[in-house]
């Protein structure tokens, strides 16, 4: 295999919906989505490496935060992007226009 030593990806800006299974990358560290059209990260667990520490997905189409629960079993991930995220911006009635969610406690 090629890519049996490959440690960093960037595949940002390139109108991407969904990510196939990279799993036989065992060796990805670096994994950069940015600007791209992923709505869901429901692959993550089953088909992305362990191995991945930074990832990125800033400037995506995710709607709901709770997708970052498939994100538990990249348990090497030490690095997270996800800003510009629609899951990260509620609409105020008040204004009708999107403010940024605040989540933290």
């Amino acid at each position: 295999n090629a890519c049996h030593s490959l440690q960093s990806v960037d595949a940002s800006d390139n109108s991407i919906r969904h990510i196939e299974d990279l799993s036989h990358l065992t060796t990805l560290k670096y994994l950069n989505l940015h600007k791209n059209l992923i709505d869901s990260l429901v692959s993550t667990g089953k088909y992305w490496p362990k191995s991945i520490h930074t990832l990125i997905i800033s400037d995506n189409e995710i709607q709901d935060l709770t997708e970052m629960c498939y994100l538990s079993s990249l348990i090497d991930l030490n690095t997270f992007y996800i800003h510009n995220n629609p899951c990260l911006f509620v609409v105020d009635d008040r204004r009708g226009c999107h403010q940024p969610f605040d989540y933290r406690p």
